[in-house]
């Protein structure tokens, strides 16, 4: 089947779980089953949302299309200020008060969040310096590219640090731990694929592909092989085989239905409903089936029905089954602040600037967490700030770790894991005939027992997320999962709304709300049931992957581009998570351009990231959108197309080196080979998802689309400040 029949399919499928009605090119009604979403429009402003449930939920606007106030159910839900400057201020809302000062340059200074510690910042010129809550403080240590290159937290008088060195090519090659006098190296090949992981210069893991046959593999220090074939068409892995010393230890077949949903992986079997939730799963004896209640919570399978008492802003705090209770104490920030299990108090727990977990104590001691620059999970600490793990992290996904609990000097785990992520095997260069495993989960995540009896020697890993036992939680982004609901224990702040915090933010002017509802909204109102706030991919965990808390992505349409063969895909990693990123906008942009005949350059792929900025991307050099040569660069989200060959253009090649962008006044420079990529990465900035092509059909255009048509190419507002940003 061709990449646009696979496309056809793909969208009918989708067609076929929802029916909109659209009045004057505004969704009024959706119709999934026999649930209805129906929308109220005031002068082409969303004024009213009436939920499959029967919830209401009511907007109010300024004058310039600032959001004032939202009801809920006829009640009073959120009051928003702003200050002089169109800057939002003050959010009142049952969830906790917020409050957001700013330096005269419009910087972010200070955020408060009722009684949670408040979020404080340091800037130098547009980069943070130091960010600090009540709890840590982290500083932030950049190159002349405006690469991160080092990071010092301290948190209970305790101070850990990262380093990074970067290669020729601006990928990552060496990340130290100072304190632990630990380094971990990284090795690419000519394309930028992940070639070898080592650990203070001893090789722990290698890489390899053969792209004429489809096949990747990957071999451990603990002399296992995990080898992954991948469909021709699409990229997509089809089979995986786990051998150690020629013996085949596991080989797993995945098989899709034209929709792209997986249908069997191994012995494991799924089946979907018409809305496309998982509704059963099956491996040999055992039957996983799910139920929805009317606001598409999955109800318990199997076993006695859960108690979960939520409270007014949506947050779990209580769930009872059978004998047993768990209570969650948050603040009013939703943080996570005690579990406490059958009365007893099972964990403490603290969070960074960022939201991010740093800090969890109990019975057992305390455990300390380090993130990278894009907040991947890197080590775990004792409260002390002594080592307890060190993670082998590449763009595919967790290949080992160092483990230093029963070992001060560390040994090395090597981790394996399937086409998802999940751990399957662990196994050690000490021993080479032992291997522990398998191990597994059900399909929302939780772990199974260990097949004969035995115990997991490490922390079980779900799509790359960290299993906390202790908590029976994971810690997705800024959110806690709970995989034995299905869901989420906090709301996600982004909405599908008008108040969702995309639109509604401390970076977003007053002014600016408009254009961006304008330009999204109608989409995501489409989809009702992404506006279950505590649902996990949106109750399709197998297709679908959440990469940090918020709205999940299915993980199918960016492979019908062919882009992703530039990837070993023996995990999920950055594979996935590109997907996550374009998302759908590739279904229309297949068959806008190639009319069914798809031909590229053969792609590579790299990253962009600029600290002046503050704006980071993932580059796909050549391939289909980077083979036309009037274009040399697009830009969706975060994800960039350049053309493979714009260093021969003449434009560029006249250019001096390095480049003074007139955005600086001479004061910076850049150089000339990070030109074009500081020119996308300034329209990263100014539109993200907003701009170019997000909306094809009239009568909503990208915002983009029409700054061009009204100005002109080389007149256009956002053209120009680009280039005067970039220097190109």
């Amino acid at each position: 089947m061709s990449a646009v029949a696979r496309l056809h399919a793909w969208q009918d499928a989708q067609a076929s779980a929802r029916q909109v009605v659209v009045e004057q090119g505004l969704p009024r009604e959706v119709h999934e089953g026999a649930a209805i979403s129906r929308y109220g429009w005031r002068a082409g402003e969303l004024a009213e949302i009436v939920e499959a449930d029967g919830e209401r939920w009511s907007y109010a606007y300024g004058d310039d299309g600032r959001l004032l106030a939202v009801d809920r159910d006829g009640r009073r839900w959120a009051d928003y200020g702003y200050d002089a400057a169109g800057r939002l201020s003050e959010v009142c809302r049952p969830d906790g008060p917020l409050a957001h000062s700013y330096d005269e340059q419009g910087r972010l200074l200070r955020t408060l969040r009722g009684d949670a510690s408040p979020f404080v910042y340091r800037w130098q010129e547009q980069r943070v310096a130091s960010a600090r809550s009540d709890h840590e403080e982290s500083r932030f240590h950049y190159d002349a590219r405006g690469r991160v290159t080092g990071i010092d937290q301290r948190v209970g008088g305790h101070e850990l640090s990262l380093r990074f060195s970067f290669d020729g090519q601006g990928r990552l090659q060496r990340l130290d731990f100072p304190q632990w006098q630990q380094t971990i190296s990284f090795a690419w090949d000519a394309r930028g694929r992940p070639a070898a992981v080592d650990w203070n210069a001893r090789q722990v893991a290698s890489f390899g592909s053969d792209d004429a046959a489809r096949r990747s593999w990957a071999e451990s220090r603990d002399g296992v092989r995990s080898e992954t074939w991948h469909e021709a068409g699409s990229g997509r892995p089809t089979r995986q085989v786990i051998s150690r010393q020629g013996q085949e230890i596991r080989s797993s077949e995945l098989r899709r239905d034209e929709a792209f949903r997986l249908l069997a992986e191994g012995s494991r079997r799924y089946r979907y409903d018409f809305c496309g939730r998982l509704c059963e799963a099956r491996e040999g004896d055992h039957v996983w089936a799910y139920r929805h209640d009317a606001r598409d919570n999955v109800l318990a399978e199997g076993g006695p029905d859960r108690d979960v008492e939520s409270d007014s802003a949506g947050r779990i705090r209580r769930v009872r089954q059978g004998a047993g209770e768990r209570v969650f104490r948050h603040n009013q920030a939703g943080e996570l602040l005690e579990l406490l299990v059958d009365g007893k108090r099972v964990a403490r727990c603290l969070y960074d600037h960022k939201g991010r977990l740093i800090l969890k104590s109990g019975p057992q001691g305390s455990e300390r967490y380090l993130y990278g620059p894009d907040d991947a999970l890197l080590a775990i600490a004792d409260g002390a700030g002594n080592p307890r793990l060190i993670y082998l992290r590449l763009p595919t996904g967790i290949v080992g770790m160092i483990d230093f609990r029963e070992d001060s000097e560390g040994r090395v785990v090597c981790l394996h894991c399937d086409a998802h992520g999940n751990l399957l095997f662990a196994g050690s260069e000490d021993d080479r005939e032992a291997l522990a495993g398998p191990f597994a989960s059900d399909p929302y995540g939780l772990p199974l027992a260990v097949e004969g009896g035995g115990e997991n020697p490490v922390p079980y890993l779900y799509r790359g997320r960290l299993w906390h036992a202790d908590l029976g939680l994971y810690r997705i982004g800024g959110r806690w999962y709970d995989p034995a609901l299905r869901r989420f224990l906090t709301p996600d702040t982004y909405t599908g709304a008008p108040d969702d915090a995309r639109l509604l933010n401390p970076f977003r002017k007053a002014g600016e709300q408009r254009m961006a509802r304008a330009q999204i909204l109608a989409d995501w109102l489409r989809q009702p049931r992404l506006r279950n706030r505590t649902a996990y991919c949106a109750n399709d965990p197998i297709n679908r992957f959440d990469p940090d808390g918020h709205w999940s992505f299915g993980g199918v349409l960016l492979s019908l581009l062919g882009v992703l063969w530039t990837l070993p895909n023996t995990a999920f990693g950055l594979a996935v998570e590109v997907t996550c990123l374009l998302g759908e906008v590739v279904r229309w942009l297949v068959c806008l351009f190639s009319g069914g005949n798809v031909s590229w350059q053969t792609p590579g792929f790299d990253a962009a990231a600029s600290g002046r900025l503050n704006a980071f991307a993932l580059v796909f050099k050549g391939g289909w959108l980077g083979s036309f040569e009037s274009l040399l660069g697009i830009t969706f989200g975060n994800v960039i197309f350049v053309n493979g060959e714009y260093e021969q253009h003449p434009e560029w090649k006249r250019l001096p080196d390095p480049v003074r962008p007139p955005a600086y006044g001479g004061a910076q420079t850049i150089p000339k080979s990070q030109a074009l990529y500081e020119h996308e990465l300034r329209h990263v900035n100014q539109y993200s998802w907003w701009g170019p092509f997000f909306h094809l059909g009239l009568p909503l255009f990208g915002v983009y689309e029409w700054d061009v048509i009204l100005n002109g190419y080389q007149n256009a507002g956002f053209e120009q400040d680009a280039r005067e940003h970039g220097g190109f």
